[in-house]
């Protein structure tokens, strides 16, 4: 597969502006998140309910936001070469989550600080990516500082962690957990790129791919020395 090299300055600037269209529209959905809480409030959602959705979409306007200042990328996410897949999919792996549970309404028993941790875990993931940050699987300088110590993909660790602890509370048979298999999926798919990219356009990453697991932080075993 051939990647959009970011050393074009036409399509740095189509990059861009993509990038700024979709940190404009996520900001847009932090208002919507507004929205929704109050409006969960007036259905008969608890506030612990309706703590499972608005922190997320205002986690995400915030993310996209923080994505305006990025680093310049080595390489950009391309519509051509995955017939639309590396934009698409990634887009609704991000806004999957919030969508499929205020169509199953509100859950009971919600383990608020499990939430907490979950967000704090993303935040602390965000800031330790700083300007390394993408929108989209792109691919712009190794990070290895906060979590990105214990996993390659924190973030997608974290995304993946609210999908399940939703998915532990809503108690309505396989329905929900095969949307959390969806979601997963996307965060692996974008992963998957996300990597492609980086071993070719980002010196060490190799390296730290061979001493840091990907998803879950599991020991690995030590080379024998010859």
């Amino acid at each position: 597969m051939t990647t959009t090299e970011a050393d074009d300055p036409t399509k740095i600037s189509a990059g861009s502006r993509t990038i700024r269209t979709i940190g404009r529209a996520a900001t847009i959905g932090t208002v919507v998140g507004a929205v929704l809480s109050v409006a969960s409030l007036i259905n008969g959602w608890s506030w612990s309910e309706t703590f499972t959705v608005v922190p997320y979409v205002a986690f995400e306007g915030g993310v996209a936001v923080f994505g305006l200042f990025q680093g310049r990328a080595k390489a950009w996410a391309s519509w051509s070469d995955s017939r639309g897949g590396e934009i698409l999919l990634p887009i609704l792996g991000t806004w999957l989550y919030p969508v499929v549970v205020v169509l199953y309404g509100p859950t009971a028993g919600l383990p608020a600080p499990v939430f907490i941790a979950i967000y704090l875990w993303l935040a602390w993931s965000i800031l330790s990516l700083r300007t390394n940050f993408s929108v989209l699987p792109e691919a712009r300088a190794l990070a290895k500082k906060g979590p990105y110590r214990i996993v390659r993909h924190p973030m997608y660790l974290g995304y993946c962690a609210l999908w399940v602890a939703w998915a532990a509370e809503a108690h309505d048979g396989i329905g929900p957990w095969l949307w959390v298999a969806l979601g997963i999926l996307l965060f692996v798919y974008r992963a998957f790129v996300e990597e492609r990219k980086m071993r070719i356009f980002v010196p060490g990453y190799a390296e730290y791919c061979q001493k840091t697991a990907g998803f879950i932080p599991l020991p690995r075993p030590r080379r024998r020395a010859s």
